[in-house]
């Protein structure tokens, strides 16, 4: 979703914006863990440090977490670039 504001970059990542009380990402994990998922793949890029923070390892969901951080904006499919390169990281 293209947003256009005064600041070129949010200071908060996108899924950490809050949801009511929650952050989206965690709405969206604790769904995908009541669906049985057991493993989560997430990208980030800028300020993912804070994504990653939050996160942690899954463990708090009951899940596993691995991490990929894009050097450089390489759209939704993303993952599925650095995959390829083996720069996930477990």
């Amino acid at each position: 979703m293209p947003c256009t504001s005064v600041s070129p970059r949010p200071l908060m990542p996108r899924p950490l914006m809050p949801v009511g009380a929650k952050p989206v990402l965690e709405l969206l994990v604790k769904w995908l863990r009541r669906s049985a998922i057991e493993e989560l793949y997430v990208t980030t890029g800028y300020l993912g440090h804070l994504i990653r923070s939050f996160c942690g390892d899954g463990r708090q969901w009951g899940l596993h977490i691995v991490r990929t951080e894009e050097t450089e904006p390489l759209g939704t499919i993303a993952f599925t670039a650095l995959q390829g390169r083996g720069t996930h990281v477990r």
